[in-house]
């Protein structure tokens, strides 16, 4: 996912990250038990570091596109 945020791939991103938000909805770290492999908890930290690595440049695209949109809805408003 950081590599398409990098590369812009909107699209597929969206679609990974709804995948990825249903993996990781039945996931977490403060539901794990005593026996979690410290490997898999390893992989949930680094899941959640490229989560924030994504949101990065996520963000500060949807914001441009919420501003985008909302100009585009005041200039078809009828007068």
């Amino acid at each position: 996912m950081v590599k398409l945020a990098h590369a812009q791939a909107w699209e597929t991103l969206a679609e990974t990250e709804r995948r990825r938000a249903a993996v990781l909805a039945r996931l977490s770290l403060n539901g794990l038990s005593d026996s979690a492999t410290p490997e898999f908890v390893d992989l949930l930290k680094q899941i959640q570091r490229c989560d924030s690595d994504v949101r990065s440049h996520v963000e500060p695209w949807m914001a441009s596109v919420k501003t985008l949109l909302a100009g585009l809805q005041s200039s078809t408003k009828p007068k």
